[in-house]
């Protein structure tokens, strides 16, 4: 117990010590900066990371002090993130720890912290184990609990990685919670602000992947009408840009399903606009069979309606 209570009395000077300096706005002090580095060193005496998980981990550490110790973790892994992840990691438990305290069954006490630590440790290989039904769930569920853009759009990305590794539509938990899930809307949209703004062309193919099941999946459109219009603003922008064949033919794939919606029709929008798009892809010789394929689909769609 004295332990813990000293452990306890560091802890507390830890937190009060950084957030003196974030209040001066010192955080890049050098000296700061030396004792921050001092502190995370796995080799310094005070085993700084390690005690904050044993006392996590600890069935006789409170909640208050547990969403404490969460607090403080993301606070230096904003300050030393390279030193910090590869402790988290290093604890085999770490990533069990993570899952459980996000899937508690009170919604409201669903941590921000928990989130942030989660997506930024969040490999397949990891957590593997633990990706389950319930686990997607309180991802979902963290779209309205979790109200920091920046997190938002980092559990979308975890949500999008998760739907990448399964083969198997019939398998696919993350699309089973989708269809079930009172926050479906609220991804739906956050996807089109991730596909938006997204410049990687490798997470650009996942977030097409991932809309392109969700669209596949669904016989009415996952978006509401401003949504659609949107994501047919983004479509039309990204296929004026140069894109790999593959993230060309999911824009044309997503494109034809659009078209294919009743709820298109209510006003056509941009339609004009696409038709010459597609068909420029059908005059040009450079382009593959199947972009020809899907660019007729398009303009019979829009031609036929």
């Amino acid at each position: 117990m004295e332990q813990k209570n000293n452990f306890s009395e560091n802890l507390n000077q830890i937190v009060l010590n950084i957030t003196k300096m974030e209040r001066k706005n010192k955080e890049n002090d050098p000296k700061f900066q030396a004792w921050i580095e001092q502190i995370c060193d796995p080799q310094s005496e005070l085993n700084l990371v390690p005690n904050l998980l044993t006392f996590f981990l600890d069935e006789m550490t409170k909640q208050d002090e547990k969403e404490k110790i969460l607090k403080l973790l993301v606070k230096l892994m904003m300050l030393q993130e390279e030193s910090i992840t590869e402790q988290l990691l290093s604890n085999k438990n770490f990533p069990k720890v993570v899952v459980n305290y996000i899937t508690l069954e009170d919604k409201t006490k669903m941590s921000d912290s928990a989130f942030y630590l989660l997506t930024k440790l969040f490999k397949e290989e990891n957590f593997k184990e633990f990706i389950n039904v319930k686990f997607i769930e309180a991802l979902f569920d963290g779209l309205t609990v979790v109200h920091e853009e920046d997190l938002l759009i980092a559990i979308v990305s975890v949500l999008v990685e998760i739907n990448s590794n399964y083969k198997d539509q019939d398998d696919n938990i993350f699309l089973q919670v989708h269809k079930t899930s009172s926050n479906s809307r609220v991804l739906d949209e956050l996807l089109l602000r991730l596909l938006n703004n997204e410049t990687s062309k490798e997470r650009i193919l996942k977030i097409l992947l991932c809309l392109n099941k969700l669209m596949i999946t669904e016989d009415s459109p996952i978006f509401y009408e401003s949504d659609l219009e949107s994501l047919i603003d983004i479509i039309i922008n990204k296929l004026q840009s140069t894109y790999t064949e593959n993230i060309k033919l999911f824009f044309m794939q997503m494109l034809a399903k659009i078209t294919s919606y009743e709820a298109y029709y209510h006003n056509k929008y941009k339609d004009e606009e696409i038709d010459e798009l597609m068909n420029d892809f059908l005059e040009r010789e450079d382009q593959s069979a199947e972009v020809k394929k899907f660019s007729q689909e398009v303009v019979d769609n829009i031609t036929n309606h």
